[in-house]
């Protein structure tokens, strides 16, 4: 059995045991809470339940094991979970009259169970076959894959993949050794480099593993595949003679369809071992999970009177096989450090010494174990400059996750790190990862961690901080506006509204999350099951008084929806330069599209009202590229907090464009007349639009 085979098999049993526990638990509350008639023992049925799983078991071992769960179609699907069905229960039945307990069991439940459990069991396999498997491809679990050959065999290939439901794999990036096709794009996946430039491009790109479909070999084909491994890059070699569709058995793995035979860097985890690592790291995270929440209240709290501003510094690390992440810490540093140490003065806030010397600063990294970016225990993370530094036996080392802590931060001479980092990848053991755990702890704890550990012994992660807190000062500069005249009435009329909207704002948003978190959590749940991207996302945009702000909205778009020269016609892209839209956009996914026609996409805006940025009703939050289309009268826009619906959109909206001033005018419009009333026309008139569900195009 091949590796896609087989792990699709475990896939396949679990779902399956999870439908059969659910139709008995369900067919078990039918018959004897809601349809109650006669008394039952629960041990009895307990053992039931046993006797079904080992049947389920029996069949898995006999039967299930050479079954192509991948490529049924819906009526092999029903006779599969007819088969699974019908032994199952028949095996129940087989229990019930050899171990002669008829007297214990309801035949109306057995029959409910099976009823049940055939409709259960076909959907849940449906589900899991054409959006779980798919979703996992394009999340972090996903091997990705470069291809590279001539245009023509990597042409091949890709018709190959596009045929095969390989769930394991992503391609992420080609390259044509018999063209200059570099930026270009075939199938929508991008041309990274040409023969030339492959070994300068591959070490940066985020890649696992490297499927050379080339026309390469003897010494040449040697070569490319030592320097692609010492990248740290699993090869995968096509070899075109098995491809053939012939019945006879052959010891050999496949790729997206295509076979291959696999070279390795360095000996990796087995499946196994990785699981365990795994689960380790969930148990471990999820049990020092209320230190981090008692350590980010403490530190909130401590920040808001030190030093107000971020509490986390985001950074950009490698990690496994050159994949970018972003991570987390406290900060620790005054926002305004670095004018505090060019007078003089310390840098580091109080709270934020204390954090350092403890190690605590690193605990929010308890979120990148979680996400799955790092491992308790592993490899350094190095910077982006670091890593292309890093020697080949080095960076073979990244080829698992790496570790909050591990070798390296007790080991201070580089060359027997390399080579313990090795031993340990390739000898790795829970009890070894449960010994470095409680060094490493016991070192915490009596302050005697490698001083590599400590921020105040670190001058590139300081220089970071340093530089990531001048971003963030940056940013919280207003936008500078060109000189006018207007000046926003302050009369007590003007006042007494601006209380009353805040006042409404901050009631009517709050009682809206409370209402509306269930369907905002089924929505961040469709949207990350569509596409395996976030939920959410946050656009930068001006505010009132040019302040800087950041919308938050439900993503509506693909995850690379910012390639805009990829996804966009020449017309479209026309029409965006002037509009800041477009008329059918292809970045739009099916579910975003459902989202924007309903509105539902503005519901994080909830939270920006409740936060002030925002109000119910106001002018349309622009981007920065938009203030130049209202000239002299910018001042006047940005008056007014921006709002989650107002005039243009209830009452115009795509009808009005800024190309025939319409929406302008609008706009302005509605700052001369605010007021209550208005407020309230607007927002009746919105609720009616988002009924009829005339939303965003």
């Amino acid at each position: 059995m091949n590796n896609l085979r087989r792990y699709t098999l475990y896939i396949e049993n679990i779902t399956d045991i999870a439908a059969l526990i659910l139709s008995f638990a369900a067919a078990y509350l039918l018959r004897f809470y809601v349809f109650q008639s006669e008394t039952y023992s629960p041990q009895a049925y307990l053992q039931l339940l046993l006797a079904m799983i080992v049947a389920y078991i029996i069949l898995d071992i006999v039967y299930l094991g050479r079954s192509d769960f991948l490529g049924r179609n819906a009526a092999a699907e029903l006779r599969e979970t007819f088969i699974s069905v019908s032994f199952t229960t028949l095996s129940l039945l087989v229990y019930v009259f050899f171990t002669k307990t008829n007297d214990l069991y309801s035949r109306i439940f057995i029959f409910t169970f099976a009823l049940i459990a055939y409709i259960l069991m076909y959907l849940l396999r449906t589900f899991v076959r054409r959006k779980i498997l798919p979703l996992y491809r394009t999340g972090k679990g996903a091997e990705k894959v470069v291809v590279i050959g001539t245009r023509s065999d990597v042409n091949r290939i890709l018709r190959r993949f596009a045929r095969h439901p390989d769930w394991r794999i992503r391609v992420v990036g080609l390259v044509i050794t018999d063209e200059d096709c570099k930026g270009q794009y075939i199938e929508e996946i991008p041309v990274v480099s040409n023969f030339k430039l492959m070994l300068v491009d591959l070490v940066r790109l985020e890649a696992d593993s490297c499927l050379l479909a080339t026309d390469l070999r003897g010494e040449e084909l040697e070569w490319l595949m030592n320097v692609l491994t010492d990248m740290g890059k699993v090869v995968h070699l096509n070899i075109q003679e098995f491809d053939l569709s012939v019945s006879i058995d052959r010891a050999i793995d496949y790729l997206g369809g295509c076979a291959v035979v696999s070279y390795m860097p360095i000996n990796p985890l087995s499946g196994r071992q990785a699981f365990l690592k795994r689960v380790l790291d969930i148990l471990l995270a999820l049990i020092l999970m209320p230190l981090l929440l008692v350590t980010l209240a403490v530190t909130a709290l401590a920040y808001k009177i030190e030093s107000p501003g971020p509490l986390f510094i985001d950074r950009i690390r490698i990690g496994k096989n050159g994949r970018r992440y972003y991570q987390h810490r406290f900060r620790v540093l005054y926002t305004d450090a670095e004018r505090r140490m060019n007078h003089g003065e310390n840098g580091y806030t109080k709270w934020g010494s204390f954090l350092n010397r403890s190690h605590l600063a690193r605990l929010p990294q308890i979120i990148n174990v979680l996400y799955g970016d790092m491992s308790f225990i592993g490899p350094h993370s190095p910077s982006l400059v670091s890593f292309l530094n890093y020697a080949p036996e080095k960076r073979k080392n990244l080829t698992i996750k790496p570790g909050i802590m591990g070798l390296w931060s007790c080991e201070d001479d580089p060359d027997n790190l390399i080579e313990n980092e090795r031993s340990y990848v390739e000898k790795w053991s829970l009890r070894k990862d449960i010994w470095l755990l409680t060094v490493m702890i016991l070192r915490y704890i009596t302050f005697q961690a490698s001083p590599r550990l400590n921020m105040h012994y670190s001058p590139e992660v300081f220089a970071e901080e340093l530089a990531f807190l001048k971003d963030y000062q940056e940013e919280q500069k207003p936008l500078v506006l060109p000189p006018g005249t207007y000046s926003a009435p302050r009369d007590g009329k003007a006042i007494g509204y601006a209380v009353v909207k805040r006042a409404f704002d901050i009631v009517g948003s709050l009682a809206a999350i409370i209402v509306l978190s269930p369907l905002m959590l089924v929505l961040s749940i469709v949207i990350m099951t569509d596409d395996g991207g976030s939920a959410l996302y946050g656009h930068p945009r001006i505010g009132k008084d040019g302040r800087r702000i950041r919308v938050l909205k439900f993503r509506s778009m693909r995850q690379d929806a910012g390639d805009l020269k990829k996804l966009l016609t020449p017309e479209q892209l026309e029409q965006y330069s002037r509009e800041f839209k477009v008329d059918n956009d292809p970045r739009i996914t099916d579910v975003g599209n459902f989202l924007r026609r309903t509105s539902l996409d503005e519901l994080p805006q909830l939270f920006n009202i409740l936060g002030g940025s925002m109000s119910f009703v106001g002018p349309r939050p622009i981007v920065e590229e938009e203030t130049t289309i209202y000239g002299s009268d910018i001042r006047k826009l940005l008056s007014v907090k921006p709002g989650l619906t107002g005039y243009w959109q209830a009452f115009a909206r795509n009808l009005a464009s800024y190309e025939s001033g319409e929406r302008q005018e609008m706009e302005m419009y509605y700052i001369d007349h605010q007021s209550v009333g208005f407020d309230l026309k607007i927002l009746l008139k919105t609720f009616g639009a988002v009924a009829k569900m005339e939303g965003a195009k």
